[in-house]
């Protein structure tokens, strides 16, 4: 068994950002999110006629430069990438044509009661620092990517898609989650048709309280010093 390194990752991440000015919320719904991205569709509940996958679609609101969302998510997405780096992820602006060429299945190669196998995923963290550029705001595409995002929420096993290049498209095993970040006055992105679907499954996180300014954290100095700037 893997050697466990710390005792409760969740309350270790809270610390190691608690001298970073975005609410503590903000962080523990990021460190939630980069968990499950982490987790890869290996783990479930089974519910007897279904089964529940811990994928999470997070959408952090705040007024902008108030409660620097993006500076928070960041935090959380390097550690992903350096923690994880066979994690996939879809940054930055993305149509739904896009999105589902980025989940095409993927090879991957383990190992299962001793024998090598080969099998075929579209884990994806779809991380958007402005919901803006997830959705965009011509009413059709984004209609189009909300019920693409609503269809795939439940993990199928196989799900089928049609481009315009590749016809008919199959995905197996599909484990999306989505962190996202806006200002509330652009949840105008999301179309109106998406609310009896997305907005079901969105989870909305926010928080009334910012923390003081930090100007220069224990964090930052103790890197600075090691760099040998100050002496």
């Amino acid at each position: 068994m893997t050697e466990r390194f710390l005792n409760n990752w969740l309350e270790a991440y809270l610390d190691f950002t608690s001298e970073q000015e975005s609410p503590e919320k903000l962080h523990l719904w990021t460190a939630f999110s980069i968990l499950s991205t982490a987790l890869k569709r290996q783990c479930w509940m089974n519910r007897g006629t279904y089964i529940i996958y811990p994928n999470i679609y997070i959408l952090i609101i705040g007024r902008s430069a108030e409660l620097r969302k993006s500076t928070a998510t960041r935090i959380g997405f390097k550690i992903l990438q350096d923690a994880v780096p066979d994690s996939y992820v879809v940054h930055d602006k993305v149509t739904p044509e896009g999105l589902v060429r980025e989940h095409m299945n993927r090879v991957s190669r383990g190992e299962r009661d001793g024998k090598a196998v080969t099998k075929l995923e579209s884990h994806t963290l779809i991380y958007a620092d402005e919901l803006a550029n997830l959705f965009g705001y011509d009413k059709i595409t984004a209609s189009r990517m909300a019920m693409l995002l609503t269809r795939i929420y439940d993990c199928p096993d196989q799900y089928w898609d049609t481009t315009s290049g590749k016809g008919k498209v199959e995905f197996n095993f599909l484990y999306p989650n989505v962190l996202a970040c806006t200002d509330p006055i652009n949840l105008k992105v999301l179309p109106s048709d998406a609310i009896a679907g997305l907005l079901g499954r969105l989870l909305f996180v926010s928080s009334g309280e910012s923390r003081k300014p930090i100007v220069w954290s224990e964090y930052s100095i103790a890197g600075i010093l090691l760099r040998g700037k100050i002496v």
